[in-house]
């Protein structure tokens, strides 16, 4: 309330709760097609987007993530929700921007927003190597990885300067020797002459059921700023493992919105 009985009128915006997905934190889609379609996943309506309705159903014993009651087995479109994010038209929420925009609009607008919310793409130390469920802004993810994302095998954070190469890209180089048990991560930030970026390479072995002779490798770069601040012309990682070396592979960069995986 404000004095002489005015009342202070409170917008919704895009980082409402009631418009992202409860488990991954990300703006859901009034695009039935797409994996951020809501979808209902109990009895109660509980709505979570289709990616992560995916996920849940892979578990040995899927329930709602909310109240605990059983997953639903078909795939059933909350089409309430759906109909209003195809008329919503707000702001962002997490930053300064005044504009209001459609769903469409503000997903694009999440790529380049450093406030845009997210969970947390690393894994826990703990023995089935569990998500971490931490959610945050993109600007606030380098400052929680530092925090609750380091063991005493982590390498200190390699400070790696870009060179000028042709057609005005720059290039960075990092080189790091490693011995894990299953999970490690790499740290580093690149300097330009005009900013910094922080990254991290992420590898961990595969968790299967059974135990395997040749257990798989998962290698991703991960980045702790928006998707378009940075324009990668390439990644590549060379690799040496015991006998095999010499393997040159493009992997993706990402956060947690693309859990895109270089498997070895």
């Amino acid at each position: 309330m404000l004095g002489d009985g005015m009342r202070m009128e409170v917008r919704p915006t895009w980082e409402d709760t009631q418009y992202r997905c409860q488990i991954c934190t990300q703006i859901l889609s009034c695009d039935m097609s797409s994996e951020m379609c809501p979808q209902i996943v109990c009895e109660n309506i509980h709505t979570v987007c289709r990616k992560c309705t995916q996920s849940l159903k892979q578990e040995q014993a899927p329930k709602c993530p909310q109240c605990r009651q059983p997953l639903k087995k078909d795939d059933v479109p909350n089409r309430d929700v759906i109909f209003m994010l195809s008329i919503a038209r707000m702001r962002c929420g997490g930053c300064e921007s005044g504009v209001d925009m459609p769903c469409e609009t503000d997903q694009k607008h999440a790529r380049e927003c450093s406030e845009n919310h997210i969970t947390c793409p690393l894994l826990n130390s703990d023995l089935m190597l569990s998500q971490c469920t931490h959610s945050m802004s993109v600007s606030a993810l380098w400052e929680h990885c530092q925090q609750f994302h380091i063991n005493a095998s982590t390498h200190a954070v390699a400070m790696v300067n870009a060179k000028a190469c042709e057609n005005n890209w720059m290039s960075a180089t990092m080189s790091v020797s490693m011995n894990f048990e299953r999970n490690y991560y790499a740290y580093f930030t690149i300097t330009t002459p005009t900013n910094q970026y922080n990254m991290c390479v992420h590898v961990t072995r595969e968790v299967c059921d059974v135990i395997r002779a040749d257990p798989k490798i998962l290698l991703c770069v991960r980045r702790c700023f928006p998707e378009t601040e940075l324009m990668f012309h390439r990644k590549i990682i060379s690799l040496e493992i015991g006998s095999i070396c010499g393997m040159i592979l493009p992997i993706p960069a990402v956060v947690s919105s693309c859990k895109k995986t270089c498997r070895v």
